[in-house]
């Protein structure tokens, strides 16, 4: 009788032991898959960059007269843009989260450590709990040259 005892306490810890691996399997592919998208988001991003870079590189290298018009048709509205949807971050998971507690709040000094701006220090403008991100005032900011047709008509 103690055998079949032991036995039947041993086959309920097994499998509970399952469903806690099962479990931890499934936050991990979650996590996972968060991380594959936000790289083929960044990757996206980066082509687009390029194409664009290319792009304006051609028409410098032709000239002025016989340079496509890229800022009419289709393309007009999207001319010399990145797509907003697509730099918006992706949403942590809730487990990511919980583990990784922001310690930074809004008005704190931080110091940039990637980028063009690395070992700057700046201000925290704006924290964002759920895609984990903080923006800072002053930093990572792109200058360029707006073609005519996108100015503001006074």
């Amino acid at each position: 009788m103690q055998k079949i005892i032991q036995r039947t306490k041993y086959a309920e810890r097994e499998v509970s032991r399952r469903k806690a691996r099962m479990f931890a399997q499934r936050e991990n592919d979650q996590i996972w898959e968060a991380n594959m998208r936000k790289r083929d988001q960044r990757q996206y991003i980066k082509s687009n960059v390029l194409q664009e870079r290319k792009a304006r590189r051609e028409d410098w290298e032709i000239g002025p007269r016989l340079a496509p018009r890229r800022d009419t048709g289709e393309q007009a509205a999207k001319y010399a843009t990145v797509d907003q949807s697509l730099l918006s971050p992706i949403a942590v998971t809730s487990k990511v989260r919980a583990q990784t507690k922001a310690w930074i709040a809004e008005g704190d000094r931080v110091v940039l450590l990637e980028g063009k701006d690395k070992g700057k220090i700046a201000r925290v403008a704006v924290c964002d709990d759920d895609s984990q991100t903080v923006k800072v005032t002053s930093m990572n900011q792109v200058g360029g040259i707006r073609p005519s047709c996108k100015l503001p008509k006074d």
